[in-house]
């Protein structure tokens, strides 16, 4: 594992194919009066989460993954169970509605599909967090692999995260599982995508004995 930072309170960690980044500032516990002033050094922000892997296989087969939204359960660490309201498979506009589980807290959320573009990109922001979540495909080697970008963007905290903050180890302490977390996503959705292929490339281009 090798990290890198810079003068500034910016850390990128790499491990591998798999780099994290992640800022922040030195702050204390916010004042119990007055409103959060986004200036003031004593209140908390949120970590700039961003996190890449580059995978051995082309888009489409990492879109296959990573485009379906139902199957973020199984690849992230906290998210337990994910549903589209209404039913069918997601798409602009739909709403999801999961369950996000943290030791023995539990927690419901409702998220809004905003950007399901094909080989591409998908996101869906968070209502209770007011965080968006995006993941970004970039072809590689003429297409032949795939450089997946996972990231989460949040201008402030929201009062939902701070009501959880005594229950979720503190909005800051949360910020860093999360970084931790969007990494370990993107290494089993690198994972599941590999595994795959050996098989699909054998029934495509079966070798001759």
């Amino acid at each position: 594992m090798v990290a890198r930072c810079s003068p500034r309170p910016t850390c990128c960690t790499s491990t591998g194919t798999t780099s994290t980044c992640s800022t922040t500032r030195r702050s204390t516990p916010p004042s119990a009066t007055g409103s959060p002033d986004p200036e003031d050094p004593t209140v908390p922000t949120p970590l700039p989460i961003e996190s890449t892997v580059e995978v051995d296989a082309p888009p489409h087969a990492v879109w296959a993954v990573v485009g379906d939204l139902l199957r973020m359960p199984e690849l992230s660490p906290e998210l337990r169970r994910l549903y589209v309201v209404g039913g069918g498979r997601p798409r602009v506009g739909s709403t999801l509605v999961g369950l996000n589980r943290r030791g023995l807290v539990a927690w419901p959320t409702t998220s809004t599909v905003t950007v399901l573009d094909e080989e591409r990109a998908v996101a869906w922001r968070t209502r209770e967090s007011g965080a968006t979540w995006s993941y970004r495909l970039e072809a590689l080697d003429e297409g032949r692999r795939t450089r997946l970008t996972g990231r989460r963007d949040l201008p402030a905290f929201t009062v939902g995260t701070t009501l959880l903050a005594p229950i979720i180890g503190g909005a800051e302490g949360h910020d860093r599982e999360l970084a931790a977390g969007i990494a370990a996503t993107l290494t089993r959705i690198k994972r599941v995508v590999e595994d795959s292929r050996p098989a699909a490339a054998a029934a495509v281009d079966p070798v001759e004995r």
